[in-house]
């Protein structure tokens, strides 16, 4: 009998501490150990003791993504187990499949009133990273953000932080979560706008206005960014064409956009790295900036990569960029 066999027998032990090593000897042995115990570990799902069926959950959590998608009903179904640390493991496991669990987001949404806060932590993390649907899963999120308790709101904070990391990555590998993507740009050159470039680029910005499709009610920045989204979205599935100087005027009017819910303001930025002077804005303190017509290249170009446009929005109008020092100039990506 081999050790992994043994420690697969084990999972049947009448005795506690045989089955609790039995499940972390296989977990550190990785998904190939874990797929061989699959039935063992589903039924410990059941087991009367927490540790157990939690440690269990979180076993089957590192499958390859084939096999944990085959249980995925099942840790759905945990998320109603009346005991907390599985319901949070379960809302880890789902996190873990990425957007192939896209599916169970009104399961996690539902589970955001849960009465325990590391439940609702699990829960937030989980919709940041197997959201498909970005804007929906941010105006949830943003609802957490005026929670009472301020463990809840920087749960919430550090998920749409994971929803903005992942729309810019096509990596369904469990990892981490990360901030927002920011790269330094070296030998900079920042100045603020003439006036002749200032209505330059008002100009630009009602170009881009008049790209976007005719009838729609944009009632305020958050409607305009949802059909600038729309619009990338139509570019990429090959339903409409636009040229360079028109994703140009696109960007501009997504950077009025943030403009116009933030402190941020219009430069003529330049930088090692970059081919040409562009129109960015910068925050206050200057420790940061954004390009917004790279950001709409980045999506035009970028096809398999979800839309990071609505996201990216939404949290730098909510000042959930993380910190940098002042006059530092990070290239938000």
């Amino acid at each position: 009998m081999t050790d992994l066999e043994e420690l697969v027998r084990g999972l049947r032990s009448s005795d506690r501490e045989d089955r609790i090593y039995s499940i972390n000897a296989i977990t550190s042995l990785g998904p190939g150990a874990v797929a061989s115990a699959i039935p063992e570990l589903v039924a410990l799902l059941d087991d009367s003791d927490e540790t157990i069926a939690r440690l269990s959950l979180r076993a089957l959590s590192f499958l390859e993504l084939p096999n944990i998608l085959s249980l995925k009903p099942r840790i759905v179904s945990l998320l109603r187990d009346p005991r907390s640390g599985v319901r949070q493991t379960a809302a880890f496991a789902l996190g873990t499949m990425r957007a192939s669990a896209a599916d169970t987001v009104p399961f996690l949404v539902a589970m955001l009133n849960d009465q325990d806060t590391g439940v609702q932590m699990h829960v937030m993390t989980a919709l940041g990273r197997v959201t498909v649907d970005l804007e929906r899963t941010v105006e949830l999120l943003q609802q957490v953000l005026e929670h009472e308790d301020e463990q809840t709101r920087d749960g919430a904070e550090q998920a749409l932080r994971e929803a903005y990391a992942d729309a810019r990555s096509t990596d369904t590998t469990p990892r981490p979560a990360d901030p927002p993507p920011v790269r330094p740009l070296k030998r900079r050159t920042v100045r603020s706008l003439d006036e002749q470039e200032s209505r330059a680029l008002a100009d630009s910005a009602a170009h881009g206005r008049a790209l976007l499709p005719a009838g729609l009610a944009l009632q305020g920045p958050e409607d305009v960014v949802s059909a600038i989204a729309a619009a990338v979205e139509d570019v990429r599935a090959g339903k409409r064409r636009i040229t360079d100087d028109e994703a140009a005027d696109v960007g501009a009017l997504l950077g009025e956009q943030i403009r116009s819910v933030t402190d941020w303001s219009w430069v003529v930025f330049s930088a090692d790295g970059l081919d040409r002077s562009l129109l960015g804005l910068v925050n206050s303190d200057r420790s940061l900036v954004c390009l917004p017509s790279l950001t709409v290249y980045d999506n035009l170009a970028n096809k398999p990569r979800a839309n990071s446009i609505p996201v990216l929005f939404h949290i730098m109008a909510k000042s959930l960029l993380p910190r940098e020092d002042a006059d530092s100039l990070e290239l938000i990506r």
